[in-house]
């Protein structure tokens, strides 16, 4: 499928989407399962970014006891990350964790130890998002040090980041502060600017729960500035930080907060136009945590705004 490879990275994802359809029927035809598995989940994922949410758990759901029935485990544990991400991204933290946790359990029995460092890495994010920051610091722990051992230094990052999430959940604020500078410096020199993001953000976070309101605008300043020319694309939850600038510059009373709101506010729009389904959209606009504060804090600023 190394057309739709192609199109998938001109950003294409309609022609995409039609190709596989093709290879799907193509494979039906011929009775080849595992081709069959692939083309579903891969038009699952087409369907996750173009915000066809329902139809893309959909794929995933015909896809998975496809992989089972031939045995292809690495084909069951991706597809079980690919529905543990599509219920993260509307909420439904309790469904993601347990499809990560699956999936942590096939890599382990498998050997697949780079994905397991993915099933950690998500595993802590979410324990995170739901107030677990004990068993998410325990995660990032663990991926740190499998990361370590087999030198992957990208997942590496995401471990330092998570790691960098459950402290200062924990209230190590300074530890914390110490583990995001390490994720951003790592970020940076493997040229990975645009996730250091994420941590910056969250280091400024930190700065700014340790009175730190300088240092936290500091960061800020520096995401600000990667954003002039930049994108989020590819972090895990870049909303929350294009929130955390916003309470930065809130607090300092900068002009710039209006803008960083309101962009913040017109990308979860345009995200949520793309879902077709209204329980779905509903979800992401409400069961988000972040998604749910921008809503707020845009509908109350706003009124701000015409009295002044």
């Amino acid at each position: 499928m190394q057309w739709a490879t192609s199109l998938w990275r001109l950003g294409d994802f309609h022609g995409c989407r039609a190709r596989l359809e093709q290879a799907l029927a193509l494979a039906q035809a011929a009775r080849s399962r595992q081709l069959e598995a692939d083309s579903l989940r891969a038009l699952g994922i087409v369907c996750y970014y173009v915000g066809d949410y329902g139809r893309g758990q959909a794929y995933y759901e015909l896809s998975l006891p496809i992989s089972r029935e031939i045995g292809d485990r690495r084909g069951e544990a991706a597809t079980l990350s690919n529905l543990g991400e599509l219920a993260r991204s509307q909420g439904d933290y309790a469904a993601a964790r347990g499809y990560y946790g699956r999936r942590l359990q096939i890599c382990r029995a498998i050997g697949d130890r780079q994905g397991e460092t993915i099933a950690l890495a998500n595993l802590s994010l979410v324990g995170h998002t739901l107030g677990d920051d004990e068993a998410a610091r325990g995660y990032a722990l663990e991926m740190l040090r499998i990361t370590q051992e087999i030198g992957h230094r990208s997942n590496q990052g995401y471990a330092l980041n998570n790691l960098g999430h459950a402290l200062a959940g924990l209230e190590r604020l300074a530890e914390a502060a110490d583990i995001y500078r390490q994720a951003v410096a790592l970020r940076h020199e493997l040229g990975e600017h645009f996730l250091a993001m994420e941590s910056l953000a969250g280091l400024a976070r930190v700065l700014t729960a340790e009175g730190k309101p300088v240092e936290a605008r500091a960061a800020v300043e520096e995401i600000l500035a990667y954003l002039q020319t930049g994108s989020l694309d590819g972090t895990d939850e870049p909303l929350r930080i294009y929130l955390t600038c916003y309470h930065v510059l809130k607090a300092e009373k900068d002009p710039r907060a209006q803008e960083i709101l309101t962009t913040a506010y017109e990308l979860l729009q345009q995200w949520a136009n793309r879902i077709t389904d209204e329980d779905l959209r509903r979800s992401l606009l409400k069961n988000v945590r972040a998604h749910r504060q921008i809503m707020d804090e845009y509908q109350a600023a706003r009124l701000q705004w015409h009295v002044a």
